[in-house]
C-alpha cells in the first residue's frame, strides 16, 4: 500500500524511488555495503515528507523521518547535493527561506512585545502569499485578540532539519523558544502546518521545550468562531473543492477544524475530492521537493491538480506552500485560497 501512496514512486516509476526500495539502498549505505555516491545521496533527498507510506503502512513507518539519519551522514560526509547546501547557506544567511514580501503589513509596532497569543508566520506566506499573512492578522484584530508579530522572525527549522544539517535546527529551534518566552505568550499560532508540526511535536524531541500551546491558524479560527468573537455573516455563494496539506491531516491529525471553519460561512458549499482527509495527496512540494527535483515535483502537483480540477475551479486549503505550488502550476486557470481568506471575506466591519 506504500507503493500505491508514494507520491514520488508515482511520479518517477522507479523501484529506486519506492519507499521499500529507498529504505533497502539507505539501510547498504549506513552498512557501508553501498558508497555515498552521487545517485544514491541524490535519491535520499527525493522524499515529499507527506507521511503517506506511514498512514498505509501496517508498522507505520515514516520514510521521511527513517531518512533523517543517513542525511545527516550525508552532511557529516560532505556529500550534500549543490542544491540543498545553497538553500541551508540561504536560510542561515537570511534566517529565512525566502526574503519577507513588502506587502506583508508590519503590524509589530502596533502590538505589544508582551501579548497572549503570537502570530508565528510561515516562510512561504511571509514571501509569497502576504494575503494569507494579513488576513490572518486582520481577523484577530476583528476579534479583538491580544496578539503580536516578531520582528524579524526566524524561521522553525524545518528546512534544515529536514535536510540533515541538524545542528542548524537547534540555532533555529533555541532562537525561537526565547523569543516565544520573551513575548510571555500562552499560545502561539501558524499559519504553516509545517511551523505547526516542528514546534509542536519535533522541537519537545530535541529537547526544546516550549511552554506554549501550538495550534494551527485554522484551530484557533475555529475556537474564536465558537467563542463568538468571530461571526461569519456575509453570504458566500460559491463552489469550492478543499485540499488538505499533508502535514495537517496526517502528522497533526487536524480535519475537521479548517471544514468547520468554511461551513460555518453562509452559503459556501464545500466538495471533496477522492483522496482527502488523511488520505490526501502531495501538492509537489512538500520537503522543498520542488527545490531539489523540480521535475518530479511538477509531476505531482499535477495529478493533484487535475484531481481537483475535476470537482471545481476554486481551491481551498490550509497552507501557503500548497498554494503557492498551485497557483504557480496553473497560472490563473483556477483559484486558490486560504481558509482565513474565505473567513475574513465572511465578516462584517465593525
Amino acid at each position: 500500500m506504500c507503493r500505491f501512496a508514494c507520491p514520488v514512486l508515482d511520479a518517477e516509476k522507479s523501484e529506486s524511488t519506492s519507499p521499500s526500495g529507498k529504505m533497502r539502498i539507505a539501510y547498504l549505505m549506513e552498512t557501508d555495503k553501498l558508497d555515498f555516491s552521487r545517485d544514491a545521496v541524490e535519491l535520499m533527498y527525493k522524499c515529499a515528507g507527506c507521511s503517506a507510506c506511514q498512514f498505509w503502512c501496517p508498522f507505520e513507518f515514516d520514510v521521511g523521518d527513517l531518512s533523517l539519519g543517513v542525511r545527516e551522514d550525508i552532511v557529516d560526509k560532505n556529500k550534500v547535493p549543490p542544491a540543498v547546501v545553497r538553500l541551508v547557506k540561504d536560510l542561515e544567511k537570511n534566517r529565512r527561506l525566502y526574503k519577507t514580501s513588502s506587502h506583508v503589513r508590519d503590524l509589530t509596532e502596533n502590538n505589544p512585545k508582551e501579548a497572549d497569543v503570537l502570530f508565528f508566520v510561515g516562510c512561504t506566506s511571509a514571501a509569497q502569499r502576504p494575503e494569507v499573512v494579513n488576513s490572518t492578522a486582520e481577523i484577530l484584530k476583528r476579534a479583538n485578540v491580544d496578539f503580536a508579530m516578531i520582528s524579524g522572525q526566524w524561521c522553525c527549522g524545518a528546512p534544515a532539519e529536514f535536510f540533515g544539517f541538524s545542528e542548524v535546527f537547534r540555532q533555529f529551534a533555541e532562537r525561537n523558544a526565547e523569543n516565544f518566552e520573551k513575548t510571555g505568550c500562552k499560545t502561539v499560532i501558524c499559519d504553516c502546518p509545517a511551523c505547526a508540526y516542528i514546534l509542536k511535536e519535533l522541537y519537545p524531541l530535541k529537547d526544546i521545550k516550549l511552554g506554549q500551546e501550538i495550534l494551527h491558524s485554522s484551530q484557533f479560527f475555529l475556537r474564536l468562531i465558537k467563542e463568538g468573537l468571530v461571526k461569519p455573516e456575509l453570504p458566500d455563494n460559491g463552489s469550492y473543492v478543499f485540499h488538505d496539506p499533508c502535514l495537517l491531516a496526517r502528522k497533526l491529525k487536524v480535519e475537521s477544524d479548517p471544514r468547520e471553519v468554511l461551513t460555518s460561512v453562509p452559503g459556501l458549499k464545500l466538495e471533496e475530492p477522492r483522496f482527502t482527509g488523511k488520505e490526501t495527496w502531495c501538492c509537489g512540494n512538500g520537503g522543498t521537493l520542488r527545490m531539489v527535483s523540480p521535475k518530479t515535483a511538477k509531476k505531482i502537483t499535477n495529478r493533484r491538480l487535475q484531481e481537483l480540477k475535476s470537482i471545481s475551479n476554486s481551491i481551498i486549503t490550509a497552507c501557503p506552500t500548497c498554494e503557492v505550488t498551485f497557483r504557480d502550476a496553473v497560472a490563473g486557470e483556477v483559484e486558490v485560497f486560504d481558509v482565513s481568506e474565505i473567513l475574513l471575506k465572511s465578516l462584517t466591519k465593525a
